[in-house]
């Protein structure tokens, strides 16, 4: 893990119960913040990639995005009703 991130879970460890939605993070998540506390509650933050490393990030608009995570998956989140959007590569 990077310094950077070691930080980062540090400073945010604290205010985790209280502010964030840590259920999609592995059990044996490398920080020392607590994992699988406020499933689904309203106004929690929440990592998109689940506390994996982001590498790439596209933001089109609201609810139309993509992120390349460092292992190599690619997600989209696609919310508009035209199909076309949906097939549409991000990265490139």
């Amino acid at each position: 893990m990077k310094s950077k991130q070691k930080i980062l879970f540090k400073d945010i460890s604290a205010d985790a119960q209280e502010k964030f939605d840590t259920s999609n993070f592995t059990p044996n998540h490398p920080s020392s913040i607590p994992t699988g506390i406020n499933k689904k509650d309203p106004g929690m933050f929440k990592d998109e990639a689940g506390g994996e490393i982001i590498m790439e990030f596209v933001g089109l608009r609201a609810k139309l995005y993509a992120i390349n995570k460092f292992d190599g998956e690619e997600e989209k989140s696609v919310r508009v009703s035209r199909e076309s959007h949906k097939k549409q590569n991000f990265f490139q």
